[in-house]
């Protein structure tokens, strides 16, 4: 099978060749959108090799159709949450984020295992998240280096795309996603879609390595904590011993107290917040609580999941926002969601 036909048909049928697979055998392509680099070989490649059935969801099928003269006809449709057969792999298409209309991600299952596809992905979901942690091999973005971006020649529109909720993820986008959803059964991970620009493959490498470390070190130490284990006792006094971990520690508390200035120059950056919801004392880069004003914790969680993609807690009428994996970038943008979310529900009274 065969997810988007983005390269043409002649590097296709190459690629194929070096790894000693005939492009007869497939049997299927299955599209997450329709933006050109990821259907730029289909037409070749379908009057080449008719035998590879075509499937996207109804929208996607319309815009491929309108921009590679591939009738509308030639595709099996699809809907986004309902799993398909495709050959012998078993198909589940879920929504992400991007500026197209009606993107997927997929988890493709075969043989008792599981593999997880999600590129062009503007925010890291825990939608998105939960597939990923049923996979035994994953594909994910990793696109850019925010300040890599900023810095780079590209027009102010591209960067604010790129950025924006629904662009692409960054090294610190997916290596949060990661860090939340890899499952010990993840044994492959391929980091797809790196800007040739404003990234570089030992920067992608280098995050997602510190992400995956995290993540085996905090189970580590809840085993500890919970089952008092040996094993993870020794774990992690190894690791509190090692010389690096002194500077390690001063690292991340660094980085956590620039988040948390961040966060205290939007608030000073917007008084007009002030009227739609209180901010409560926080000492954390991590996460912090408001009361919303004149509107249900709630309603409101239930509106910014529904209208913005963006998850939160609520606790005794406080709406807990977590952001220490949220680019600083995107900071910002989650308290304008906060502010203008406050401002619908108002508008519906």
């Amino acid at each position: 099978m065969l997810v988007d036909c983005g390269i043409s048909c002649r590097q296709l049928v190459t690629r194929c060749d070096a790894v000693s697979i005939d492009p007869k055998s497939i049997v299927a392509v299955v599209f997450t959108h329709n933006h050109d680099d990821h259907i730029r070989g289909l037409a070749t490649f379908h009057s080449r090799f008719p035998q590879a059935e075509l499937y996207a969801n109804m929208m996607t099928a319309e815009a491929i159709a309108a921009k590679t003269g591939v009738s509308e006809d030639e595709f099996t449709v699809f809907e986004n949450y309902q799993e398909f057969e495709a050959g012998p792999f078993s198909v589940l298409p879920f929504s992400v984020p991007h500026d197209v209309p009606d993107p997927v991600g997929f988890l493709v299952k075969a043989e008792g295992k599981a593999y997880f596809h999600a590129t062009d992905v503007g925010t890291p979901l825990d939608s998105i998240g939960k597939y990923l942690s049923e996979a035994d091999v994953a594909t994910l973005e990793s696109n850019h280096d925010p300040a890599m971006l900023r810095q780079s020649s590209r027009p102010e529109s591209l960067k604010r795309r790129i950025l924006g909720q629904r662009g692409h993820l960054s090294n610190d986008d997916a290596a949060g996603l990661v860090k939340r959803f890899a499952s010990p059964r993840l044994k492959k991970l391929f980091l797809a879609h790196l800007s040739g620009e404003c990234n570089a493959a030992h920067i992608v490498e280098r995050t997602i390595k510190e992400a995956l470390l995290e993540a085996k070190a905090a189970g580590n130490v809840r085993s500890c904590v919970s089952n008092v284990s040996s094993i993870g006792q020794h774990l992690a006094l190894t690791a509190f011993a090692d010389p690096d971990y002194a500077q390690q520690k001063r690292d991340k508390y660094a980085v956590l107290m620039k988040r948390y200035h961040e966060i205290r120059s939007i608030i000073k950056l917007h008084p007009e917040y002030a009227e739609r919801f209180e901010v409560m004392p926080f000492n954390s880069g991590y996460f912090m609580c408001v009361k919303p004003i004149g509107v249900d914790a709630e309603s409101l969680r239930r509106h910014l999941i529904e209208k913005y993609s963006c998850g939160t807690i609520v606790l005794s009428g406080l709406v807990r926002l977590a952001f220490s994996t949220i680019p600083t970038a995107k900071l910002a943008g989650l308290f304008q969601h906060v502010s203008d979310a406050i401002d619908d529900l108002r508008q519906k009274k």
